[in-house]
């Protein structure tokens, strides 16, 4: 099986988790038919919910913190860390990587912020990959995913996904003999870039009218107006999707000589559960080998979910040494990422 080139040679040495505590999904939802009806559609059972009085710097610093000192490894000894967070940030002109770098005390450390919607946690592991290939100095990356509901923008349930609050910190390290980058891959469909954009407190409309908010939106009649509301469109679009991350997927899998339903492990995006069974049935995975049931008891992190999932498995007895893990990425714009991983 082919790797990463050696220069880009890496593995994660340690995780650590925050996640928020465990909320009924129905709790969401309470008096409102239409999105009780959605969440019932979706499969998702429960969410992870993290006090709004807690920065998102703090949620990824805990994990880091967790992180760090489970991998014995001193703030200090970091030499670079990368945070990826697809949600409304605290503030604009803010960069929540210096944020996240400083809380943890990685004070000597450079940092990254990476934002490219709910697939951005798969893309971020080919810039680890990139900065080990060119900054020979750099020999421990601290990888920082969080996320976590902004309820002025966004809904907690009743569309596509169910949010959760969270965070997932892994430590890179190059040479790792374990969970080492084997490939990635991304396809993008430009043309659907206006895709699950929100309309208000950006530069075109920075103030929000009255009686508006972002969270008013509702997602799937905007994404039904964008299409014309023709249904045929819609599936269409749902089909390119669902092309492009298998291509994707495909590509990661050719390179690594492997085929898709020789996977051991797909962790995927937290989507719809029949979304899901969708996909792993194209591929050809059985769904005892996915993050499916995961999907439904944690709820959505944004680009981290298949990580939050992987870190999950490495406390388990699920991963034995030369099994091949697969992860997908779908997000707005539309960005599709695949990488495949090796134990």
């Amino acid at each position: 099986m082919r790797r990463s080139p050696k220069e880009a040679d890496f593995g994660i040495a340690a995780f650590g988790l925050q996640l928020g505590d465990r909320v009924p999904a129905t709790e969401s939802v309470e008096g409102d038919e239409l999105s009780r009806y959605r969440l019932e559609r979706s499969g998702f059972k429960r969410f992870c919910e993290i006090s709004a009085e807690i920065g998102t710097e703090t949620i990824g610093s805990t994990a880091a913190t967790r992180c760090l000192e489970r991998a014995g490894v001193d703030p200090g000894e970091v030499d670079y860390v990368i945070v990826v967070c697809t949600s409304v940030p605290e503030y604009l002109i803010w960069d929540l990587s210096a944020a996240v770098a400083a809380e943890a005390g990685c004070h000597r450390a450079s940092t990254l912020l990476l934002s490219q919607g709910c697939g951005s946690a798969l893309l971020g592991l080919e810039q680890a990959a990139g900065i080990f290939a060119t900054r020979p100095e750099v020999d421990k990356i601290l990888y920082v995913g969080v996320d976590r509901l902004s309820a002025r923008h966004q809904r907690r349930s009743g569309t596509a996904t169910t949010d959760s609050d969270g965070a997932v910190a892994m430590l890179l390290t190059r040479s790792s003999p374990r969970l080492t980058l084997v490939s990635t891959a991304q396809t993008t469909l430009g043309r659907h870039h206006e895709l699950f954009r929100l309309p208000y407190c950006g530069r075109i409309a920075s103030c929000l009218p009255d009686d508006a908010a972002n969270s008013k939106v509702d997602v799937d009649e905007a994404t039904m107006a964008y299409f014309g509301d023709d249904p045929e469109k819609l599936i269409e679009w749902a089909a390119d999707c669902d092309r492009a991350v298998i291509d994707a997927l495909e590509k990661c899998c050719a390179v690594a000589e492997i085929k898709a339903e020789s996977l051991d492990h797909l962790l995927m995006l937290h989507d719809r559960r029949d979304s899901m069974l969708q996909l792993t049935t194209s591929l050809g995975v059985p769904a005892d080998r996915t993050n499916i049931g995961m999907a439904a008891m944690l709820g959505h992190f944004g680009g981290s979910d298949p990580l939050i999932c992987l870190a999950i498995l490495d406390g388990t007895d699920k991963l034995s040494e030369g099994q091949q893990i697969g992860m997908l990425g779908l997000s707005s714009g539309m960005q599709c990422f695949a990488a495949v991983m090796a134990v």
